[in-house]
């Protein structure tokens, strides 16, 4: 099928120059970017979940460009089942399974938490006690509890300002 027209009808082009794009509508891929800090752990053939008009899709990426634009890096995914109805520059989001871990405790990830943070502070009762604890692997939204917390460990992830804490209000143990 003809995607794209890129020159004009009658216009005069340059030798080697493009005139159409054929696409191959059996074999659609998808191009995402992802944060470079991201990109050296994403290798082709790894799973992938596509999610298009509200539904999700098995995928596969197939590509992963060394080169790094602007802190970002390209990739392509490819659908398992190509679906009909699919259209050149339509808009799908991607998500790749980098690492997969079954009954691990974790917490909603706030700006300042990473794997290298140390303590946290736990509401306990009117207090925000501030705990040690052993963080594991991190997604962009969540964090892995590896010691310190249990289950129903209520943490403050965002600048304790916002609780309005006095200093003699935050209790260390």
């Amino acid at each position: 099928m003809v995607a794209n027209l890129g020159q004009p009808e009658k216009a005069r082009i340059a030798e080697s120059a493009p005139v159409v794009t054929v696409v191959d509508l059996g074999a659609f891929e998808l191009e995402f970017q992802v944060a470079e800090t991201y990109a050296r752990d994403i290798k082709s053939g790894m799973a992938a979940e596509i999610t298009l008009d509200g539904r999700i899709q098995p995928g596969t990426v197939t590509a992963i460009s060394p080169e790094v634009r602007q802190s970002l890096v390209t990739g392509r995914v490819r659908f398992k089942d190509q679906l009909p109805g699919l259209r050149q520059n339509q808009r799908a989001s991607v998500r790749i399974m980098l690492d997969e871990r079954e009954h691990v405790l974790k917490f909603e990830r706030g700006p300042q938490i990473d794997e290298g943070t140390t303590q946290v502070y736990v509401i306990r009762g009117d207090h925000a006690v501030r705990t040690a604890v052993q963080l594991g692997a991190a997604s962009v939204s969540e964090i892995e509890i590896l010691h310190g917390l249990t289950e129903g460990d209520r943490v403050i992830v965002s600048d304790t300002r916002d609780f309005n804490c006095e200093p003699d209000m935050l209790i260390s143990n």
